[in-house]
């Protein structure tokens, strides 16, 4: 009896993050803490670039990456990361007339890489190039498959930013419980081809005449990862 209070007493006193570990050896279902992590230093490059009048080009369709997304904070354990991925969409038809709907476009062509694109298919598209996700979380490997995909614009859950949110149920390393992710990836300083522009703000170029998004940061501050 002496001996079942001192280990009762013991894993009172150990961090909820320890008796999820110590748990893993003992073969049954753990329901571990809620994961809540910040997403850091993560890059979405937008291939020939993003703006108002895209790129013309006679191939069917354009892949976009994102990459070096790292996974921190409190609520992380030891943190984690994601590998990056290719995200492959549709090129539209250039129409009958030239130079319609965009500049430069001519019957036969395909045109990629517009605003309007990556507000009316961009989440589409993010779908379906995640429908399997890969995660790491303090020492666990986690695979998802997302559900969802939605666009978040400026005022919503990236405050002033714009950015979308993928989510899903996603599958732990037993003998852990987990069963839902959703990954909020907010968008903030930019690169841009030589021009006008705002470096500051992804989504404030969408309004500039004359800019062209090569690349755009994820922001650490407002993007998150939960798992629970």
């Amino acid at each position: 009896m002496i001996r079942k209070l001192l280990m009762v007493a013991a894993a009172a006193a150990m961090p909820m993050g320890a008796v999820a570990v110590g748990a893993l050896g003992a073969g049954t279902a753990v329901a571990a803490p809620t994961y809540t992590c910040s997403l850091n230093g993560g890059v979405v490059t937008f291939n020939g670039g993003l703006s108002a009048n895209g790129s013309v080009t006679t191939a069917k369709t354009n892949a976009d990456t994102s990459s070096g997304i790292t996974f921190a904070g409190a609520g992380c354990g030891s943190g984690g990361s994601t590998i990056g991925r290719t995200i492959t969409s549709k090129n539209t038809k250039c129409g009958k007339t030239p130079g319609t709907p965009v500049p430069g476009c001519i019957k036969g062509d395909t045109y990629y890489g517009t605003w309007s694109q990556f507000a009316g298919s961009g989440s589409a598209a993010i779908q379906k190039a995640l429908k399997k996700i890969n995660l790491t979380v303090d020492g666990h490997a986690f695979s998802g498959k997302t559900k969802a995909s939605v666009g978040i614009s400026p005022g919503g859950s990236c405050g002033a930013e714009a950015g979308f949110q993928i989510s899903g149920s996603v599958k732990p390393p037993k003998p852990l419980t987990y069963s839902t992710y959703s990954m909020t990836v907010c968008l903030g300083t930019v690169t841009l081809a030589p021009g006008p522009g705002d470096p500051s703000s992804f989504i404030n170029n969408l309004t500039i005449p004359g800019s062209d998004v090569l690349t755009a940061n994820v922001d650490s501050a407002s993007s998150s990862l939960v798992i629970s």
